[in-house]
C-alpha cells in the first residue's frame, strides 16, 4: 500500500547487489521490496514484481525515472474500456546536458508530447496495463533488450494502446 491509500501498491524489486535495499526500505516503508541475490534483467524483474502484485492494473516506472505528483492518476484516466495499455510522457530530466539532450532525443523523443499520431509501442519505464492483457501476452520476454516493445507492439498495432501526454 502506499501511504495514505489503501488501493495502490509499491513493489521494488531490487537486483543490484550495491546495498541500496536497506536505503530503499527505510525511505519508504510502505514499499515491498523484493531483493534478488542475482542481477535480473529489465523483463525479469518486472514480471517478478508482477507475480507479487495483487491489483488488476500494472503501472511500471524506472529507477532512473522522477514521476510527477498526477502520474499514475493520468495514466488511470487514459485506460478507457477500449484500451490495454497506456504510455505516459517521458521528458528528459537534464535539459541543459547536450550528452542527456542527444540521449533524449536518440532514445525517448517518441513519447515526449505533443504527439501528432497514435503510439505504435510504449516505453515501459512509464507504462500502465491491464493485467489481463499482461497475461495474455505472457509478461515481458526475459532474456532480451526491447521487452518494453515486444509487449506493447502488437496492443499498438490493434489501436488499444493509448498515450497519456499528461503523465509524466
Amino acid at each position: 500500500q502506499v501511504a495514505g491509500r489503501n488501493d495502490r501498491e509499491v513493489i521494488v524489486v531490487e537486483s543490484s547487489a550495491d546495498g541500496r535495499a536497506r536505503a530503499v526500505a527505510g525511505r519508504w516503508p510502505w514499499a515491498r521490496l523484493i531483493i534478488l541475490d542475482r542481477r535480473a534483467s529489465v523483463g525479469e524483474a518486472r514480471n517478478i514484481g508482477v507475480r507479487h502484485a495483487r491489483g488488476s492494473l500494472l503501472a511500471f516506472l524506472d529507477a532512473d525515472a522522477v514521476p510527477s505528483s498526477n502520474w499514475l492518476d493520468e495514466l488511470e484516466q487514459a485506460l478507457t474500456p477500449e484500451m490495454e495499455m497506456v504510455g505516459g510522457a517521458i521528458l528528459n530530466g537534464r535539459p541543459r546536458s547536450p550528452v542527456s539532450a542527444a540521449a533524449h532525443i536518440l532514445e525517448l523523443l517518441e513519447w515526449t508530447p505533443p504527439r501528432p499520431d497514435p503510439l505504435l509501442h510504449a516505453a515501459g519505464g512509464n507504462l500502465l496495463v491491464s493485467r489481463e492483457a499482461f497475461e495474455a501476452a505472457r509478461g515481458f520476454v526475459e532474456d532480451t533488450y526491447g521487452e518494453d516493445t515486444l509487449l506493447t507492439l502488437p496492443v499498438g498495432r490493434s489501436g488499444r494502446l493509448a498515450f497519456a501526454p499528461a503523465a509524466v
